[in-house]
């Protein structure tokens, strides 16, 4: 993860069924404590991309957040998408396991 204008990301997302989803993307605008906006699109393990079937071939997803008194709010919009094929459960466990992680941080 290169997390800056122009900077990649590659990454493998293993299911518990044992299959391995390969995702590649670069990050096209970061404003610090505002929002973070990024392309994807679907690849192999060596970054190229890939055509998956029922999905474009790049999405656009644009992460801000919201300070609310002691608290941060994240929204996320995912372009690309026609339906909803897991997505929003993907995001919702993702950031679930990060709150998680910055409670054991803060604990310690």
């Amino acid at each position: 993860m290169d997390m800056k204008v122009g900077g990649y990301f590659h990454y493998c997302h293993k299911f518990p069924t044992k299959e391995e989803i390969w995702i590649k993307g670069m990050y096209n605008e970061i404003i610090p404590k505002e929002k973070i906006v990024f392309t994807a699109y679907f690849s192999d393990p060596e970054g190229n991309q890939v055509e998956k079937i029922g999905f474009p071939l790049e999405m656009k997803i644009t992460v801000r957040f919201f300070s609310e008194k002691e608290t941060t709010q994240i929204e996320i919009e995912h372009e690309g998408l026609e339906i909803d094929q897991g997505e929003s459960q993907g995001w919702t466990e993702a950031l679930d396991r990060l709150a998680e992680l910055l409670r054991r941080i803060q604990e310690s």
